[in-house]
């Protein structure tokens, strides 16, 4: 539950992530983390899950001792910007 908790709140300063939920696994193979994310949309996603995967990992490794082989992303949703129903027209 602590890696957990350092592995949500390194996940969290990210920009562009608005949702998180988090699972640790110990496995043979090491500790891994998948990280179910909500973005916001607007920051590029291949730049978002790389932060997030190095971000977490240096973070976990760092403040736990912990070795992290792999740090899973995955998003479940991008939101739509909020001037989506604005663009949207009714004839």
């Amino acid at each position: 539950q602590t890696i957990q908790t350092i592995a949500e709140r390194a996940a969290r300063r990210v920009k562009g992530v608005r949702d998180l939920k988090t699972v640790v696994r110990a496995l043979e193979s090491g500790n891994t983390i998948t990280v179910r994310v909500s973005v916001d949309g607007e920051t590029p996603l291949p730049e978002l899950t790389q932060k997030l995967q190095t971000d977490i990992k240096e973070q976990v490794e760092g403040v736990a001792g912990v070795i992290i082989s792999e740090v899973a992303v995955v998003v479940t949703e991008v939101a739509q910007h909020e001037n989506y129903a604005a663009r949207k027209r009714v004839e």
